[in-house]
C-alpha cells in the first residue's frame, strides 16, 4: 500500500524520529496487526510479534531487495496513527524502509 506524505509523517512521528538515521529518507512502511482478542497470553503476544517481524522482514526483502529498514513492535497504542484501524491494544509490527541520502 502506498502511503501519502501525511501518512509517512504520521508513521515516523508515531515510531519516533530517532528510528531512522538522520541522513535517511522514508521509502515505505509495511505493517502487520494482530487483534487483541486473538492474543490471550503474553506467550501468544510474543509469538505474534516474532511472526510479525519475520513476515515484515520477508516482505521488505522481497519488495525492496537489500534495502535498509527498521522494525518496531508493540501495542498499537504505543504508535498512534501508524497502523490505521488498529485498536490501541492490538499487537502491531511496523517496518520502515529507507534509503540514505548524501
Amino acid at each position: 500500500m502506498e502511503r501519502s506524505r501525511e501518512q509517512q509523517v504520521a508513521v515516523l512521528d508515531a515510531l519516533g524520529r530517532g528510528v531512522l538515521p538522520r541522513q535517511a529518507r522514508f521509502v515505505a512502511a509495511v505493517s502487520r496487526r494482530y487483534p487483541k482478542d486473538e492474543l490471550e497470553t503474553p506467550g501468544q503476544r510474543e509469538t505474534a510479534a516474532a511472526a510479525g517481524r519475520t513476515s515484515v522482514a520477508e516482505e521488505i526483502e522481497e519488495r525492496w531487495p537489500g534495502a535498509p529498514f527498521a522494525v518496531r513492535c508493540g501495542a498499537a497504542g504505543e504508535f498512534p496513527g501508524a497502523v490505521p484501524g488498529a485498536h490501541p491494544e492490538d499487537e502491531v509490527v511496523i517496518g520502515v524502509v529507507y534509503r540514505m541520502t548524501e
